[in-house]
């Protein structure tokens, strides 16, 4: 099966097994691009989120970002998010936690608790402990 065919049958198991809205968290790196692809691809309607984080650290990867969204007319919702200071004072309780040493991961953990209802979606290549459900579903 092509990757982007099994990119769409993905977004349809998750609207036929998780609860609305759907919320895609992208860093602006070449999954986040594959995953937003798939969504608009899809039709089914969902909502972007992605952290614009202190000090212009991840600068490169939202304007890749920007750039991919204004391709396909795709609104991005951005917010502030003190990287640094979640590291320094949070990032080593979501690791114990949640038995995650990947400060990526553990950090989009935290950023989705900005979102009230629904089902956050994350990409990459992690594997998931069926116990986190703030990865899988609100």
């Amino acid at each position: 099966m092509a990757p982007l065919d099994a990119a769409i049958l993905t977004v349809e198991y998750i609207t036929k097994n998780y609860p609305k809205p759907y919320t895609l968290f992208l860093s602006g790196g070449i999954d986040s691009q594959a995953m937003l692809y798939a969504w608009h691809l899809s039709k089914v309607p969902f909502n972007t989120f992605s952290g614009i984080y202190n000090f212009n650290l991840n600068s490169h990867d939202l304007e890749n970002l920007k750039l991919f969204a204004d391709r396909y007319s795709i609104d991005i919702n951005f917010v502030n998010f003190n990287l640094l200071k979640y590291l320094e004072t949070e990032y080593s309780d979501y690791a114990l936690n949640y038995r995650c040493g990947s400060p990526h991961i553990c950090t989009y953990m935290k950023m989705s608790e900005m979102v009230q209802s629904g089902t956050c979606i994350f990409s990459g290549n992690f594997i998931i402990d069926p116990a986190m459900s703030i990865v899988t579903g609100k």
